[in-house]
């Protein structure tokens, strides 16, 4: 199903900002969720509202409120104000978003606002929920992190709305991702749902967009990384599922990737038992084919018969990291079949030395990547849906 973009009406009488806004939004992903209606002149504000022309959210800074306010014609419709900087006074039913920030940030907040006062544009039914996949592996270094963060943004630009939740215990894809992860951001979204999954969980899933971030490259939304470790070391079986429910019931998502670590504990068992796909990844060699068969024989020494319902869900993914002398033929293909273990399907993941090594600013998407996690997600059924013309 496509999801409509959101009319909104954005009005400031800084004519250079606007402009920026507008090109910003026009040449950039956020075109696919924003169709922006810029006024820099209070009277074709009024009169556009007072035509009632498509207008689904409203963003005006303090001259163009003042004027809708001593005109009378408030919009009923979700209103955020543009200001300047804290302590400027904003009328009591707004919601404050700074002007003058990253315009990523900017968008990001206002669909924040939007989403929690009205939520009008489920992708799908709560009761359906979004397809939720897990990414994991017991050997460290097999590019486990590297694939869920190409399947969630390969799904995003099929047009599948993407959630992608780290679960890891040393969560480090600020490195790669666009947000303000360690770097001093107001966001902290994991910690604050957890909280609000204690103490208020009917409203968790209506303040969702408010606690997460989206990256702009990439094109799904994201925590941050816990600033304190100990809200995920503490994090139980049953508030995981409880977290991955909320999301994925929210309505807003029609595919949740989980990136999870190495251990295999009552947590990462309640995690295989939610997802619809578990993706195992490994990197072809002797030890990590050793790790797998421990990793798979606890487990279904420890959890018996949900563990192996779970298995029957599993698709294994195998990094090649070399091709053999004098041929073109990677060592995971030359491998395959050695394992104790053998699944219906392994699918080949090519090592990408730039995702090993980071240099200088944010790593790009691989093309090469890009084109394994299509493979992935044809061969597991995920972020595939039809979607309605």
């Amino acid at each position: 199903m496509n999801e409509q973009p959101i009319q909104l009406v954005f009005a400031s009488t800084d004519a250079q900002y606007v402009h920026r806004v507008v090109q910003f939004v026009r040449d950039s992903p956020l075109a696919e969720r924003w169709q922006l209606t810029a006024f820099t002149n209070s009277a074709a504000l009024r009169h556009y509202l007072r035509s009632g022309f498509p207008a689904d959210m409203v963003a005006a800074d303090a001259a163009m409120r003042a004027e809708l306010a001593a005109s009378g014609e408030w919009p009923a419709i979700p209103t955020a104000a543009l200001c300047e900087g804290p302590g400027e006074s904003i009328e009591p039913e707004l919601k404050a978003v700074k002007r003058l920030q990253p315009l990523p940030q900017l968008f990001h907040a206002l669909y924040a606002i939007y989403a929690e006062q009205s939520m009008p544009r489920r992708l799908v039914e709560p009761r359906d929920g979004a397809n939720v996949t897990v990414v994991c592996s017991a050997a460290g270094g097999a590019g486990k992190t590297t694939l869920a963060i190409h399947l969630a943004h390969q799904a995003a630009l099929t047009g599948c709305r993407t959630f992608y939740l780290n679960m890891e215990i040393w969560n480090g894809t600020d490195l790669w991702l666009g947000g303000q992860g360690g770097q001093g951001g107001e966001v902290d979204g994991f910690a604050q749902l957890l909280y609000m999954l204690q103490s208020d969980p009917l409203q968790a899933a209506s303040r969702l967009p408010s606690l997460c971030l989206t990256d702009a490259v990439l094109r799904f939304d994201y925590f941050e990384p816990c600033r304190n470790p100990e809200d995920r070391i503490a994090l139980s079986a049953a508030l995981a599922q409880q977290m991955i429910d909320t999301i994925a019931r929210s309505g807003l998502y029609e595919l949740v990737v989980i990136d999870l670590d190495g251990v295999a504990g009552d947590l990462h068992m309640a995690v295989f038992e939610r997802c619809s796909q578990l993706i195992y990844v490994e990197e072809g060699s002797q030890s990590s084919e050793r790790k797998k068969e421990r990793f798979l024989a606890y487990a279904r020494d420890k959890w018996g018969e949900p563990f192996r319902q779970a298995e029957q869900r599993m698709l294994t993914v195998r990094r090649s990291e070399r091709v053999i002398e004098g041929t073109q033929q990677p060592v995971a293909q030359a491998m395959r079949g050695r394992g104790a273990h053998s699944h219906a399907a392994v699918i080949e993941l090519p090592f990408i030395e730039t995702w090993r090594k980071r240099d200088n600013g944010r790593l790009l998407p691989s093309s090469r990547l890009r084109g394994a996690s299509e493979r992935v997600l044809a061969a597991a059924g995920l972020g595939m849906k039809e979607r309605a013309l």
